[in-house]
Order: C-alpha cells, then structure tokens, then sequence
C-alpha cells in the first residue's frame, strides 16, 4: 500500500504540480507537498473501504452485468481482427 501511495504521490507531484501547473519547486518544498498529498491519498483510500463496504451489492450487480458485455465486446473486436476484412489491399 505505501508503495502504491508514493507512486501516486510522485505521478502526482511531477506531472500536475511541475507539469500542469508549471510551478517549478525546491526539492525540500516539493517533498514537504509530496508528504502532504500522500497523507491525503492515504486518507481518502482509507475512507473509500468503508464507502465500498456499503455497496457491496451494487458492486456484484455491476460485475456481473459489465464483465459478459465487455468480454462480448472484446471477443467480436478480436474476431474482426483475425478475420482480416479490415485489411484493403488497393492496387493503384
């Protein structure tokens, strides 16, 4: 879990704070921020597990409709590809 929350922590940092927002950091700074935004991504992880503990059901209902339509899904792409009638061959 702390390795998940420090990669996220840096993604965020690097991209949205130096890369988005353009704002360029000292590196005792931006570590100071980086502490503070996995503090706050430890705490809304730690929040969703009661959130995700009420919903239990609706998440069975949503797997067991989502998973046959997308692995549908999947399978007709797979065939259009293997079947190779989106390969034109133009002779000009």
């Amino acid at each position: 879990m702390a390795t998940a929350l420090n990669s996220l922590t840096a993604v965020t940092v690097k991209d949205f704070i130096n890369g988005a927002l353009r704002w360029e950091l000292p590196e005792e700074q931006g570590a100071k921020i980086g502490k503070w935004i996995s503090f706050a991504f430890g705490l809304l992880s730690f929040g969703l597990v009661f959130v995700v503990e009420q919903m239990g059901s609706v998440l069975q209902v949503r797997h067991s409709v989502i998973n046959p339509v997308s692995s549908g899904l999947m399978d007709a792409s797979d065939l259009y590809l293997v079947s190779g009638t989106h390969c034109h061959n133009y002779d000009l």
